[in-house]
């Protein structure tokens, strides 16, 4: 018998039951080099490893979104003053609290998808159907919900309008990695997903930070584009700009922040999550 591997792919416990399953156990452990105990427990978890879609989809063709507060302001966390200074001024930003939730999602193959956007609103329209506020503001699409969080309807509303239309050809398998946050696990979304040819993986809870490719490489990236592009406010504004004039500037930025975030960084991510072993 050959020397053991250290781990093994899910591609390669797939081919390994579905030979079990012509051959036997016996041969198959033969023929892969393999100890039959090894065999038998990759077929008691075949539920879990044929879960996981074939590794044959095309890189462009598997996703992963996930969502991210934004805030208004984004101030720097560090101050550059004169040394031997005893006291170091801080200019805090008048809007700093105010947030938005944007929806990030990009392919194994590095492109990034246009963005989204969730603005809180207490208006009876956001609180009885979010899905409903669906709008266009400066080429984003933008809803409205009560605490500017994802839910199951708005889930199903950003399937339909912005990721279906960019896979249009239902024939080909596709795949959607997110995590398992409650909005992304209703049964409405799954159904929709399903509808649309889209497989879903979901991250087991407390493993983002582990196998999310948006978490390993691009959200990091893109949160210190936006602190880049911070301009102070001032301690004693002038004006008070209207909220659509707030929003307007913070979909400039969220979008010149996302178009400067290279496609190495994305496929780092993927390649990130692909060298993690998440399945004993």
């Amino acid at each position: 018998m050959g020397i053991p591997r250290k781990s093994y792919t899910v591609a390669y416990k797939q081919q390994a039951i579905q030979m079990a399953a012509e051959h036997g156990v016996p041969l198959t452990a033969r023929r892969l080099h393999l100890h039959p105990s090894m065999v038998s427990r990759w077929i008691l978890k075949s539920d879990l490893i044929t879960s996981f879609p074939p590794q044959c989809r095309r890189d462009d063709h598997i996703v992963n979104m996930d969502e991210t507060p934004v805030w208004f302001e984004t101030p720097p966390t560090t101050t550059l003053h004169q040394r031997g200074a005893k006291q170091v001024p801080k200019g805090m930003a008048t809007l700093d609290r105010h947030r938005v939730t944007v929806i990030l999602a990009a392919t194994q193959s590095g492109k990034i998808l246009p963005p989204a956007m969730i603005e809180k609103c207490t208006s009876t329209k956001s609180l009885d159907r979010p899905q409903d506020t669906l709008r266009t503001v400066d080429g984003m699409t933008v809803w409205k919900q009560k605490s500017n969080t994802m839910t199951g309807d708005i889930m199903v509303s950003w399937i339909k309008h912005e990721l279906a239309p960019r896979f249009p050809d239902q024939r080909v398998r596709k795949l959607l990695i997110m995590d398992s946050f409650s909005g992304h696990l209703t049964a409405q979304v799954k159904e929709t997903c399903h509808a649309y040819g889209f497989d879903i993986a979901v991250i087991p809870g407390g493993c983002t930070k582990y196998v999310q490719p948006l978490d390993l490489t691009v959200n990091r990236s893109f949160k210190a584009k936006l602190k880049a592009m911070w301009e102070p406010s001032g301690p004693f504004p002038t004006g008070r700009r209207k909220p659509g004039d707030r929003l307007r500037g913070l979909i400039s930025k969220v979008n010149t922040a996302v178009c400067s975030i290279s496609s190495s960084c994305v496929r780092n991510g993927f390649r990130a999550m692909m060298s993690k072993r998440f399945i004993d």
